[in-house]
């Protein structure tokens, strides 16, 4: 199996201005297989999502929350099939997080 470097889809990067409450954005078209995810100053909780409903959730006592990038950090992720959007939320502070769609690793 042979492995392909990261490529991004032209012109498809979004971002979110992340605080402490979540927002989210849609991508601007079929976004492939996967997205680097680039978080700013904080940390960023994120989700992805089928539709404008999409909440990333922070760390509360004892529910669920979404998965973490941390400050500064750039990671790939698989995306879940039918996703058009994404959310992204701090635990504190804010944060610019940048996706970009792609294929490859």
């Amino acid at each position: 199996m042979t492995l392909e470097a990261f490529t991004p889809r032209p012109k498809a990067t979004v971002q979110i201005s992340a605080t402490t409450t979540s927002a989210n954005v849609a991508f601007p078209t079929t976004i492939g297989d996967q997205v680097l995810v680039s978080a700013g100053a904080s940390d960023v909780r994120i989700e992805f999502g089928k539709d404008s409903s999409v909440v990333a959730t922070k760390v509360a006592d004892g529910a669920p929350f979404s998965m973490q990038v941390k400050a500064g950090s750039s990671q790939i992720f698989g995306v879940p099939a039918n996703t058009a959007y994404v959310a992204a939320v701090t635990d504190a502070g804010a944060s610019l997080v940048e996706f970009t769609p792609g294929i490859g690793l």
